[in-house]
């Protein structure tokens, strides 16, 4: 079997700047059949009867199987040729220490400098295996702070249902290149006397837990909560698969969105090497038998010997600047690889050129109502779809709809609602308006003044964060 990367690209490896790394070790908890690799069959692979050297991946009695033999580069063998390639180049050899399967842990092993373990990293890049996405969902009770909670696992960008005798779960995500989940949810349920729907959506981080309703009234309150989680078809999270040896022990080596953040050298650029199509700057608009060549930066040595193309002029037609000293954009047109070093601006703009981008929209939108009596609501909801809480007991029903949309500057939502809250115990009343809120600033919607009575309201509350502030969060 042969694993097939896409011609297009293949992003991303950051290298911390023109600096001197000391060697690292780390792991990658993936099944090795996923690269066409069986240990006891695949030419070039040969057991080891000890470790490679100490660390906390190994234990006395570990199964150990030498890799180095098929790890070329950045590919496995010749992963990365094309079918119809006559005679496909090459690979360089993989340039770091060693790199092991170690069978009772199923981890993928490596050891050398940080942009050697980056390679490594491409070949076993996220993107590429099938996953399954488990979502949770946890019902908190508000009383007692007790919580029920059901999972299903699917594929992406199919539904998936879980039905019993008192409630139902309907689950449809998708999973994206980044972090970040898009996940519609159905649920029913039975709570006394009374039956719930709700209907949502929303875009969170992988792993991440969001509050996806809340409802408080005389009887009690609850709240709903919901986490997807992004797994290898083996169970183990892709957020906790790739492991790093530091101070001694093991360590989870995350994968924040974007990629691993970058580092600056010493003229303030940051370095970067991204594998990409070799027709790429054809793709770009540029006609690469007219631009010159130029000779890497010393950082660059030991991945490009010979000058490249220089990709400078291409890119700042694309609105780079590329303008501090020591900027530079090369490409190696016989491996597809991209050299670059930026300023941070020109880095973020790289990165929506050659892997989509990351898009700082508002991924988690929270619309409230609550009124003067005590009653409240509340639903997660996407920019430009609605949302629904329906509760129903005997021939009486109620339900609390809205379809928020950000407006001018993310700081502005437009909402269309409709809701059945009560302004006070026992007095019924239908809201079905539009309202513009500002962000985080609570809005008296509707009154009612009965005679020598204080006044009793309806105010609404749109509360969110940005995909950019969660980042920060984050970091």
């Amino acid at each position: 079997m042969k694993l097939r990367v896409p011609s297009l690209l293949v992003p991303l490896l950051l290298l911390p700047g023109a600096l001197v790394h000391a060697a690292m070790t780390a792991g990658w908890q993936l099944p090795i059949q996923a690269f066409g690799i069986s240990p006891n069959e695949t030419e070039g692979v040969r057991k080891l009867d000890k470790p490679p050297s100490a660390s906390p991946f190994f234990r006395p009695g570990d199964e150990l199987w030498d890799l180095s033999g098929v790890i070329k580069g950045s590919s496995l063998g010749y992963i990365n040729a094309e079918p119809f390639d006559a005679e496909p180049a090459e690979p360089e050899k993989w340039p770091g220490q060693w790199v092991v399967w170690n069978a009772r842990s199923g981890m993928i092993v490596a050891r050398g400098e940080k942009p050697d373990l980056g390679m490594i990293d491409m070949i076993v890049e996220a993107r590429y295996l099938p996953k399954l996405l488990r979502t949770k969902v946890e019902m908190v009770n508000g009383a007692d702070g007790k919580t029920a909670s059901a999972s299903l696992a699917s594929r992406s960008g199919e539904k998936g249902s879980m039905i019993s005798n008192h409630s139902e779960m309907v689950v449809e995500g998708t999973i994206g290149d980044s972090d970040y989940v898009d996940e519609r949810l159905a649920l029913k349920w039975s709570a006394g006397e009374t039956n719930w729907t709700l209907n949502c959506a929303f875009t969170v981080r992988d792993g991440e837990r969001v509050r996806i309703a809340r409802h408080t009234d005389a009887t009690g309150s609850w709240e709903l909560f919901a986490t997807p989680t992004v797994e290898y078809l083996h169970g183990v999270p892709v957020a906790s698969s790739r492991w790093q040896e530091s101070a001694g022990a093991l360590a989870i080596w995350p994968r924040p969105a974007g990629g691993d953040p970058p580092e600056l050298n010493e003229n303030g650029l940051v370095v970067g090497m991204y594998h990409l199509a070799p027709d790429w700057l054809e793709r770009l608009g540029a006609d690469r038998g007219k631009l010159p060549t130029t000779e890497v930066p010393a950082f660059f040595d030991r991945w490009a010997k010979e000058p490249v193309v220089d990709a400078r002029n291409p890119l700042r037609e694309k609105g780079f600047k590329l303008s501090e000293p020591g900027a530079f954009a090369g490409f190696q047109t016989s491996s597809g690889r991209l050299f670059t070093a930026t300023n941070l601006e020109d880095w973020k703009l790289l990165q929506v050129l050659v892997d989509g981008g990351c898009h700082y929209l508002p991924v988690v939108l929270w619309i409230e109502a609550s009124a003067s009596g005590g009653e409240s609501c509340g639903v997660v909801s996407r920019s430009g779809e609605k949302a629904t809480l329906m509760s129903s007991r005997g021939e009486e029903e109620r339900v609390f709809e809205i379809e928020p949309t950000i407006g001018s500057g993310d700081f502005i939502v437009d909402l269309r609602f409709r809701s059945d809250i009560e302004m006070s115990p026992g007095k019924f009343q239908r809201l079905e308006s539009t309202a513009s809120l500002l962000r985080d600033q609570p809005l008296p919607i509707a009154g009612l003044v009965l005679p020598g009575k204080e006044e009793q309201k309806v105010t609404l509350v749109a509360r969110y964060k940005t995909q950019e502030e969660k980042e920060k969060e984050h970091r």
